[in-house]
């Protein structure tokens, strides 16, 4: 009988720690601040030129 006390307890337990940890996520997902950008455009880059043999 108090396996099963202790066996709902962990369960409960694990539960409430994944829950704890969504949130955190959610959290961080949130504050991540936006992607940084350039502020000069990049330039095209032309591809090199074989030279003759």
């Amino acid at each position: 009988m108090c396996y099963e006390f202790e066996r709902e307890y962990w369960l409960l337990r694990a539960e409430a720690i994944r829950k704890e940890m969504q949130r955190h996520e959610e959290r961080l997902k949130q504050n991540r601040p936006a992607p940084a950008t350039p502020d000069v455009p990049e330039q095209d880059v032309d591809e090199p030129s074989p030279i003759p043999a």
